[in-house]
Order: C-alpha cells, then sequence, then structure tokens
C-alpha cells in the first residue's frame, strides 16, 4: 500500500517531508512517552536531513536510529552515522538521542549483528531511499542473504550486495514492516521510472516492490 506526492523540486519535497514527519512524531508524543524514527544515510536525504534539523520538537524524546549501515569506522565519509551526525544532528534537533547500528566495524559479522540487535527498538516511523536497482534500505536482490533480509523474524540483518561496495547491517523487512508508517523519498527520472515499474506488481528483483505493495503498513512516497 502506498500513497504518492509529487512535488516540482527535491527542494520542495525535502521540506514537505520534514514537515510531515514533525507533525507524526508530535502525534505520536501525544499519546506516547517517546517515539523512534529511522533514517536512511546516502546523499539523496542530506536535504530533508537539514530541513528535519529546523523543526521544533521535544527531540530528547525521539530517539534516532539508521534503517541501514554500512560497515566501516565510524568517522568514514561513507558511514550513515557519520551522515546523520553532520546534516541532522544540529540546530534543534541536536538533543535527539541517536543509536548507530554499528559501533565496532572491526569485530565479527556475528558480533555485529549481536550488539544491533540486543540493542534495537522498534521504530515508530522509517524514511526510506531507493537506489536505481530498486534497492531499499540495504535489502539488494543482488545479495546472497537477500532472501533471509525478507523472512528473517529478526529485526536487524546483514547483507553482503555484489552491485555496491561494503558489507551491511539493514533492518529487516519484517521490521520495516513493524512500523506505523513508511516514508520513501526519491527524485529523479531515472528513480521514478524504476518506482512505476515497481508499482505495477511484486518483483523479486526490486525490493522496494515489497514495500509498496505491502499489506501491513503504508508508504508514503515523496517524489521530485
Amino acid at each position: 500500500m502506498f500513497k504518492l506526492y509529487s512535488f516540482n523540486s527535491p527542494k520542495e519535497s525535502a521540506q514537505a517531508l520534514a514537515i510531515e514527519i514533525a507533525t507524526q512524531l508530535r502525534r505520536i508524543l501525544s499519546v506516547k512517552e517517546r517515539t523512534g524514527l529511522a533514517l536512511s544515510g546516502g546523499k539523496s536525504p542530506i536535504l530533508f536531513l537539514q530541513e528535519l534539523s529546523q523543526m521544533p520538537l521535544e527531540w530528547g524524546k525521539c530517539r534516532i536510529s539508521l534503517v541501514d549501515e554500512r560497515v566501516l569506522p565510524l568517522m568514514d565519509p561513507e558511514n550513515n552515522a557519520l551522515l546523520v551526525h553532520t546534516h541532522f544532528l544540529k540546530n534543534k534537533a541536536q538533543a535527539a538521542p541517536f543509536t548507530p547500528l554499528v559501533l565496532d566495524s572491526s569485530v565479527s559479522t556475528e558480533e555485529m549483528l549481536k550488539h544491533a540487535r540486543a540493542s534495537y527498538t522498534q521504530s515508530d516511523l522509517a524514511v526510506l531511499g531507493m537506489g536505481a536497482d530498486g534497492h531499499t534500505a540495504s535489502l539488494f536482490a543482488c545479495a546472497p542473504e537477500y532472501e533471509n533480509a525478507l523472512t528473517s523474524k529478526e529485526p536487524i540483518v546483514a547483507t553482503t550486495p555484489t552491485s555496491a561496495p561494503f558489507k551491511r547491517l539493514s533492518m529487516s523487512l519484517k521490521a520495516l514492516e513493524s512500523c506505523q508508517e513508511l516514508f520513501l523519498l526519491i527524485s529523479g527520472d531515472q528513480k521514478r521510472a524504476v518506482f512505476e515499474r515497481a508499482c505495477l506488481a511484486l518483483e523479486p528483483s526490486l525490493p522496494i516492490s515489497y514495500i509498496l505493495h505491502s499489506q501491513k503498513v503504508v508508504c508514503h512516497v515523496y517524489c521530485a
């Protein structure tokens, strides 16, 4: 299930999504003591993260986590946690508690998974991105662990995509579908074409199609 919202520019889309996420977090905080928001990395959400950091909110009550993470040192420029620190944990959002998925990239995958699962708290909302290959979070159709990521009852899984660099930790499909609501931010003609193809039917080669056709959670798609 999904709802599509179209905008004239990535800036407009980022602003609208930031306002909506802040509105939803306030709604949740009106009935719960704390809430959780899972964010995506990469370059696509930077404008959105900057806009969201300026939203007035009780950020100290909002647990921030990551939808996925590359297995890299914390200060590596490709690290999603560093991106969140650089573009989001500032302005009004600097009080938000943040839990990285990977604290020590030198340990075994099993140790990383053990720590990530032990510290995991289910998020109420998650903001997703999508690659030109249709992957979302770090659910890659090319990864040998893909089927496990789609069927695992664990909230965090490991994936090793063959079409992209770095080993990853990622929220599983089950964890994503356990959110109250999902939000997908995409821009550009290439990604719009992939999205439109994924809208047609559930297609295993396009991981995003599992989100768009989910019967468990609604995905709000912000497209520019």
